[in-house]
């Protein structure tokens, strides 16, 4: 489908080491319907200089904004908002697409037009700049652990329609996101298995503890856990987070 257009937003601060290297894996696609819609929290480490040289470049395919923020959702929520195009995808500032990742979302992007779309694919996993592995999840186990967000692209529609981020959370807003549209009638959930972008480990993200705290509050929620087990579990948290402050375990 060659009119897809595909909106790239990223919520950046103080990345002006990855920055470059994440706006050239858009501008590099073969696929060139895209914009990229950069919102800065205010950085001060030579990021938004980054980002300006690029949109003086491309001023009719790059946007941005700077200035203080409430998180990371609470960016990706006003990036929503600039958004044109028909899938939206989220690139972290530290993160970088595969070489012909829009053209497999071009592709793939087909069907029933009842149907809103979220096209996901696997997502390779970096620390300190290297690959450690390659991870996709599926989203018939939404349940019981989230997608990649980062290897996700949704159908707009889906945004318009239910919701952006709930800016309660921190770090697990997407989790929220795909439980609140997954049982939708009209929403469809599309596997590629193909890797799509990278992803650093070292992001915000990678706050276990609170991401697991978060995750409980998200499934019982939902309903994916009672009340009785969600105490359960956050008591077990809790008691686990005790013993690795006091005996480093």
């Amino acid at each position: 489908m060659s009119g897809l257009k595909i909106s790239v937003i990223t919520a950046a601060y103080n990345c002006g080491q990855t920055i470059e290297k994440a706006i050239t894996s858009v501008i590099d696609q073969d696929y060139q319907n895209w914009e990229h819609i950069i919102i800065d929290g205010g950085s001060v480490d030579g990021t938004v200089d980054h980002i300006k040289k690029y949109v003086e470049k491309y001023p009719d395919k790059i946007r941005w904004t700077s200035g203080p923020d409430r998180g990371i959702y609470d960016a990706l929520n006003k990036g929503l908002k600039m958004a044109s195009g028909d899938m939206v995808s989220i690139l972290g500032g530290d993160d970088w697409y595969e070489p012909g990742a829009f053209a497999v979302i071009a592709k793939n992007y087909n069907g029933d037009e009842r149907y809103k779309k979220i096209l996901y694919g696997l997502v390779n996993i970096l620390e300190n700049g290297k690959s450690i592995k390659t991870e996709g999840y599926h989203h018939e186990n939404l349940r019981n652990v989230t997608l990649n967000h980062q290897g996700c692209f949704v159908d707009k529609k889906i945004y318009e329609k239910y919701g952006g981020f709930d800016t309660q959370y921190a770090i697990c807003a997407d989790y929220d996101f795909f439980l609140r549209v997954c049982d939708y009638p009209d929403v469809e959930f599309v596997s590629i298995k193909l890797p799509l972008v990278n992803f650093s480990a070292a992001g915000a993200s990678s706050n276990d503890g609170r991401r697991t705290l978060e995750n409980l509050k998200i499934k019982k929620k939902y309903g994916v856990i009672t009340k009785k087990q969600y105490f359960k579990k956050l008591a077990a948290q809790k008691t686990k987070a005790l013993a690795k402050m006091i005996f480093g375990v």
